[in-house]
């Protein structure tokens, strides 16, 4: 069951990024899509950064990366994003749910 709820905040987080929600910005990340199960701390690091820095479109990307390497070590740092975040968190809480199997609210 908890792999079938990541299966679908990963394909959900990935049709989202094709919908143009706001101005693209390049990610810093250096990692190409698909190498995210091997990922160092330094990268996830940088994409912890990004998460802030990043449009709507790339951060949904970057969410379904970080949710598809299903390792929690990531978790402080999306909690911390959330507390910068003005709009539209809910791709980030989307993702804490995926890792956590917490049930997050909109209150």
């Amino acid at each position: 069951m908890h792999t079938i709820r990541h299966i679908f905040i990963a394909i959900t987080l990935t049709l989202a990024t094709t919908i143009s929600l706001s101005t693209v910005t390049p990610a810093r990340t250096s990692v190409p899509p698909g190498q995210s199960e091997t990922l160092d701390s330094a990268d996830i690091q940088e994409m912890a950064r990004d998460i802030l820095r990043l449009g709507s479109l790339e951060r949904n990307s970057l969410m379904a990366r970080l949710v598809e390497r299903d390792n929690t070590d990531v978790v402080p740092a999306l909690i911390q994003s959330l507390r910068f975040m003005g709009q539209d968190p809910w791709t980030v809480v989307a993702a804490l749910q995926s890792l956590t199997g917490a049930s997050l609210s909109k209150d």
